[in-house]
């Protein structure tokens, strides 16, 4: 049941942040990254995810650790693969 549950938050990480790069890129994104605010609970699941867009050629420019007074959270910075790269993935 564990690996099931395990596993599907997994992949639902994935969907969120593959919806949050397919998105439009401001210039300031491009720079910067886009961010992507996870829950700290979810830190297991970052950890096993992030080696995932590495290996597709997403640049994970910073992380970082959020604390707030409603909990802490994990912040990414997901940079674009450079297009040269991109285009030979393909």
């Amino acid at each position: 049941m564990y690996m099931k549950t395990h596993e599907m938050l997994v992949k639902s990480l994935i969907i969120e942040i593959n919806s949050l790069v397919r998105g439009v890129w401001t210039t300031d994104e491009l720079v910067q990254g886009k961010q992507a605010i996870i829950p700290w609970e979810d830190l297991d699941i970052v950890k096993e995810v992030i080696p995932k867009f590495i290996e597709k050629g997403w640049i994970i420019k910073k992380k970082q650790a959020l604390i707030e007074s409603s909990g802490r959270k994990i912040i990414l910075n997901i940079g674009k693969p450079p297009l040269e790269e991109y285009q030979n993935k393909f």
